[in-house]
């Protein structure tokens, strides 16, 4: 569960399994393919693969999950949650009908949760952050979003030095040098319309972001908490924003209304620097030290 030794598991046959299930007596997984509307399962390791439920007793799977000896799953052409024995693939019956494509479903009890020894009880991989379960109950360190894992394989630090990336509908963190890890240098924040440039204050640890969609400019913290809209009247196509980090404004392009404009960095005081022979303005960039 530290994400190592990732296999996969079964490629031919699958075309969407939406829910996937485990038996932990029989070391079997079962799963729903909502494509070829069917219930299949197969040992831990992949093998002896076998069709257990399909066409009349299900119509398309949803979510699927079982206790005991029957299957449980949510049908969207029923509208209904229904059972059926996981050994003979008959005895099928509805459990609750009139849902509207019903989705998840689990079974509370004991048993799906069984107790075990855990090998990260009283910290004992000495872990900083996050302790993770893996093989023959044991353990791997792990760190946060904003964290990497330092040589001891147990504390950690912070990422200080990282790339910020404007993508659509999200603004991510993306360390210099990931040493294919699956670090992200700060939570992606998300949520935009279509968030195409960005800056930053280190001095106040803000993000600030030009949203195209929303038509507007915003800013937040590093986590992405304390969201500011601090630009939104009279802007249509802001497509570059720069951060004048020593006298604390904020410059932007609007290409809409070719004109190019500041404000203070919360967005007061806001005023054109120039409009004339502008066509299309995108990309800023600013030398506060030179003026």
């Amino acid at each position: 569960m530290d994400g190592s030794h990732r296999t996969d598991l079964i490629k031919k046959g699958v075309h969407w399994p939406n829910g996937i299930a485990l038996d932990y007596p029989r070391k079997k997984i079962y799963w729903a393919d909502a494509r070829y509307d069917y219930l299949g399962s197969a040992n831990y390791d992949g093998s002896q693969v076998h069709r257990t439920v399909a066409w009349p007793h299900l119509a398309h799977p949803f979510a699927i999950t079982m206790f005991r000896n029957f299957l449980y799953w949510s049908d969207w052409a029923k509208d209904a949650v229904v059972k059926v024995n996981k050994f003979s693939g008959n005895e099928s019956f509805v459990i609750k009908a009139k849902l509207n494509q019903p989705m998840d479903i689990h079974v509370y009890h004991l048993s799906r949760q069984p107790f075990s020894w855990n090998p990260c009880l009283n910290n004992t991989c000495g872990c900083a952050q996050l302790c993770l379960i893996t093989q023959n109950q044991s353990c791997t360190c792990a760190c946060g979003d904003g964290f990497r894992l330092n040589s001891d394989n147990k504390t950690c630090n912070i990422i200080n030095t990282f790339l910020l990336l404007a993508r659509g509908t999200e603004v991510r963190g993306i360390p210099l040098d990931p040493k294919g890890e699956n670090t992200e240098a700060i939570t992606p924040i998300l949520g935009f319309g279509n968030a195409v440039d960005l800056d930053y204050d280190e001095r106040e640890g803000k993000i600030y972001v030009s949203d195209i969609t929303t038509d507007n400019i915003s800013r937040m913290d590093l986590s992405g908490r304390n969201l500011q809209v601090l630009i939104k009247d009279k802007i249509r196509n802001v497509n570059g924003i720069a951060v004048d980090w020593l006298g604390r404004n904020i410059y932007w392009t609007d290409a809409g209304k070719r004109e190019i404009s500041v404000a203070k960095l919360n967005g007061s005081c806001r005023k054109t620097v120039f409009k004339t022979k502008l066509e299309n303005p995108r990309a800023i960039v600013l030398h506060p030290r030179k003026g």
